[in-house]
């Protein structure tokens, strides 16, 4: 699985259509067979990553439903079923049903489609609703995945209140809703079809309106602690919510560098001042948590809030050197002269170039929420050249998207670094205040790869993000033990509100 089709995934959301009497329109669809064939596991746990639009999943699930599993091993047979499940209990009802159509129109009949057509057909609670608006689709679909003889059989026993026990493992937990799918029609009123889906990124609830104490646990107290509240309350707080967002997640056992913002804009005003910055400060703590080695390059930034006794969070790297020697003439930033470059580091409150910040999850000293007040200027690119010295496999950029030295050099810097050799991936997390921001003019590299986050349960999606742009066996290894996990906790999700206790059987006797 590439970087580049991950990337693809999460950016490209056109939807696919089954137009009458012609083939399906699906303008990805060799991308998805080429990722298919590469490694079907890693393909299927792919569309469980967050922030994945609803569109890229159900082609995910179309192409696991036309393909062939055999020859493949039981326990990725097993996951794939898996997904397959979750997809298709967890997207939009209507939406599947439109997969299922399309997999009848391509004649594709395997186990797994019949196994996933009872699923949405039998087990899901909106299916009452999708057969009033969609019956003839349902009908076509049922039978497609069954059989036309064996499901007009199964209704017919029905109605005749026999008992289906010849259908009862295909079945699942509700042969008896088969006789909806066939009875008469009471009304000719136009149903609108079920557009309920779960939620499949695991982000929780969101407040409708935010402020700078509502973004989730973490970074309310981080809020509490730029305000200058007790450190010796907030410190241990700060550490229990840390743990409660990195509880579970993989340890990675690369380096990510981190090109953390401290500039004064990150401080912001009024009602938002310190949300930002606080957002910001979580994710390093969460990254430090995750990481085996987090390289912190900070942009700006006073002198440091930290409780009483703690120890300095990152230490300078020792010989340490700037990745602006090997860009050196290629862009702007690299041109400057050094004395320009002195007063530039000295106005944005930052070490000079070559100087990098190394931390560690493990340091000496415990738990340290070091959070730097905000100040200073803004020189991003510059922080990107010292990140590509510190052999980093993935750099991240953490930014509210001002950028006031040079504005327009992180662009031009990121787009000079393959010219001059270097292929460490560059992405910009941005962090907002809410997820209305207006960011039009807050995007200083528009062709960089870019998220934003707002709320501390943003955090773990936005881990998985910034590592899915690294091509490493250490990085896939990372991702799917992670989306692994996350499979489970769907599976836990969808078994409370897909399960109907009101069907009889439903015990688990059928299963």
């Amino acid at each position: 699985m590439t970087a580049q089709f991950l990337e693809h995934l999460q950016s490209h959301g056109t939807a696919v259509r089954v137009p009458r009497g012609k083939d399906v329109v699906w303008d990805d669809e060799r991308l998805h067979a080429e990722a298919w064939g590469a490694d079907p596991q890693r393909y299927a746990l792919a569309a469980l990553i967050p922030g994945t639009p609803a569109a890229q999943r159900v082609r995910v699930l179309l192409q696991l439903l036309l393909a062939s599993w055999a020859g493949l091993d039981d326990d990725v047979r097993g996951t794939l079923a898996r997904v397959c499940r979750v997809l298709a209990l967890g997207l939009a009802p209507a939406d599947v049903l439109t997969v299922l159509l399309a997999v009848r129109r391509r004649r594709a009949n395997h186990g797994h489609v019949t196994r996933t057509a009872l699923a949405l057909l039998l087990e899901h609670p909106l299916a009452a609703e999708l057969v009033r608006a969609r019956r003839g689709v349902a009908v076509d679909c049922f039978e497609h995945a069954v059989g036309r003889r064996t499901a007009r059989a199964c209704a017919r026993q029905l109605a005749e209140g026999r008992p289906v026990r010849h259908a009862l493992a295909w079945f699942g937990s509700a042969p008896q809703r088969v006789g909806a799918l066939y009875s008469p029609v009471a009304t000719t009123r136009v149903a609108p079809p079920p557009a309920a889906e779960a939620d499949l990124d695991l982000a929780g609830e969101r407040p409708e309106t935010v402020t700078a104490t509502n973004r989730g646990d973490l970074a309310a107290t981080l809020v509490h602690r730029f305000r200058g509240g007790p450190s010796e309350e907030l410190t241990p707080a700060v550490e229990r919510y840390v743990a409660e967002a990195t509880e579970g997640l993989p340890r990675y056992g690369g380096t990510v560098a981190l090109v953390l913002d401290r500039s004064a804009s990150m401080r912001g005003y009024g009602d938002r001042e310190w949300a930002v910055a606080s957002q910001a400060e979580a994710f390093r703590l969460v990254l430090e948590r995750v990481c085996a080695r987090l390289v912190v390059i900070p942009v700006g930034g006073a002198e440091s809030v930290r409780a009483a006794g703690a120890t300095a969070a990152g230490v300078t790297a020792a010989g340490a050197t700037s990745a602006g020697a090997a860009a050196d003439g290629a862009t702007s930033a690299g041109a400057a002269a050094d004395g320009a470059a002195a007063d530039g580091a000295a106005s944005a409150g930052r070490a000079p170039a070559g100087g990098v910040a190394l931390a560690t999850a493990g340091t000496a000293g415990g738990f340290e929420p070091v959070t730097a007040v905000p100040a200073g200027a803004t020189d991003l690119a510059s922080g990107v050249l010292d990140a590509v010295g510190a052999g980093a496999d993935v750099i991240a950029v953490v930014s509210d998207g001002y950028e006031n030295v040079y504005p327009g050099d992180l662009a031009r810097v990121v787009a000079t670094l393959p010219v001059v050799g270097v292929r460490t991936p560059v992405v910009f997390c941005q962090a907002t205040f809410g997820h209305a921001d207006d960011l039009s003019l807050r995007r200083p590299a528009p062709r960089l790869p870019r998220r934003t986050f707002w709320h501390s349960g943003d955090l773990g999606a936005l881990v998985i993000w910034v590592l899915s742009h690294v091509d490493g066996a250490e990085a896939e290894r990372w991702l799917g033990d992670e989306l692994r996990r996350r499979l489970a906790l769907a599976e836990r999700e969808l078994a409370g509100p897909h399960r109907n206790d009101s069907d009889p059987g439903l015990d688990g006797g059928g299963r």
